[in-house]
């Protein structure tokens, strides 16, 4: 799988599984969005800075809600997949998934995730 490089690949692109193929999809509406900021800067805006600013931006009530929520799900694609890929390697042998069923599972843990994050734990403070 092609690893996803540029930030607007990483907060605006999800995963498409398919048979013994994985591609990335940019959803347009994302990526609008994350250009409406301005020119994206890669050596003052790092995945750390995108990452805590759609976090806060999701928590806090609004009409954009469904955009933040969109930009850490895509951003959460990535680990998702190579975490699962490692557990296919690790358990294919003794159960009978594919990859594409341990990214499902996964995935639909989303929420919990964000839930539980600590903005601290990345910023130090």
């Amino acid at each position: 799988m092609k690893k996803r490089e540029t930030l607007l690949e990483k907060f605006c692109c999800f995963l498409v599984l398919q048979q013994n193929r994985t591609q990335w999809n940019c959803d347009r509406r994302l990526r609008r969005n994350m250009e409406s900021y301005g020119p994206i800067d890669p050596n003052v805006e790092s995945e750390d800075y995108w990452s805590l600013f759609f976090h806060q931006q999701y928590q806090n009530p609004g009409c954009k809600n469904h955009l933040f929520r969109g930009h850490l799900y895509a951003y959460l694609q990535e680990p998702c997949y190579w975490a699962a890929a490692e557990i296919y390697q690790k358990y294919h042998a003794k159960l009978d998934y594919q990859i594409e069923d341990y990214f499902n599972e996964g995935i639909l843990d989303f929420e919990a995730i964000l839930a539980d994050f600590k903005q601290n734990i990345v910023t130090g403070k």
